[in-house]
């Protein structure tokens, strides 16, 4: 879901990155930097070839934010790459993350952000103001990242510590890494599972077990000890005499009662 670089003056990125990050972002890629009081911002390219020869010679330079798209709002024309250019030119934008807020037409949900939400605040607080950046990190959430750049090169990113910083630049997630992170995922999954079953066999558990109750069967003796207590057996209907014949005749071998229906 996108890549978002900045990329500070003097730091140069291998072309391995780059090349990783456009081949899981291929909704198009762009970068801007500051020169003598604008912004310069390129895009709109057709290949990765054309991406590297462009940057290439410019990244000892300048200060630089680097973005590669993965579309989920808007169409994928030139005018959703990033960054997204503001205010006249004075703002250059990058983000990465879905930000909840209505779009119209085949605006991104970035575009809609930047023009409508940073570009007043830009010109209402002053960059490094405490109040502009609660309102940014807040509206947008944890999961989102946003960083911006002056006409003079300042640069701030809101929710920094949601990305990391590596070799000298800062990168809103590992997509720089290409396939290799997946088998850092695997492995630090693998590892995981491995030291958990572990655990499960070193802390050995107690098992309780019931005693068993054993009942032995009557014998005939005791058996007829029981029925000789059973003096008052009732008076029965026929329907629930279901084992029996309806003329009162129990069919067992040695019948205890004589049964007798009571008449309605």
């Amino acid at each position: 879901m996108c890549l978002a670089i900045y990329k500070p003056k003097g730091v140069e990125i291998s072309k391995a990155y780059y090349r990783n990050g456009y081949s899981e972002n291929r909704d198009g890629c762009g970068f801007a930097f500051a020169n003598h009081g604008r912004i310069e911002c390129y895009k709109g390219f057709n290949s990765f070839h054309d991406f590297w020869n462009a940057i290439k010679p410019l990244q000892g330079k300048h200060a630089m934010l680097v973005h590669f798209r993965f579309a989920t709002h808007g169409d994928k024309s030139d005018a959703n790459v990033h960054p997204i250019v503001i205010h006249n030119g004075k703002f250059a934008v990058i983000h990465n993350g879905v930000i909840p807020i209505r779009t119209t037409g085949n605006d991104s949900d970035t575009v809609t952000f930047a023009r409508d939400v940073l570009g007043p605040c830009f010109r209402r607080f002053s960059w490094k103001d405490a109040t502009l950046r609660y309102l940014i990190e807040t509206s947008i959430g944890g999961g989102n990242k946003i960083v911006a750049m002056n006409a003079r090169g300042d640069v701030e990113i809101f929710n920094e510590k949601s990305g990391h910083w590596h070799k000298g630049a800062w990168y809103s997630n590992n997509g720089y890494e290409g396939d290799s992170r997946w088998f850092k995922a695997i492995g630090h999954y693998a590892s995981n599972c491995y030291s958990s079953w572990q655990s499960s066999r070193a802390s050995k558990s107690s098992y309780h077990y019931a005693k068993q109750t054993v009942f032995d069967e009557l014998d005939e003796d005791e058996l007829n000890a029981e029925l000789a207590q059973c003096t008052n057996l009732g008076v029965p209907d026929a329907e629930s005499s279901n084992k029996l014949d309806y003329d009162g005749i129990s069919h067992h071998a040695k019948p205890l009662v004589k049964l007798h229906y009571k008449k309605e």
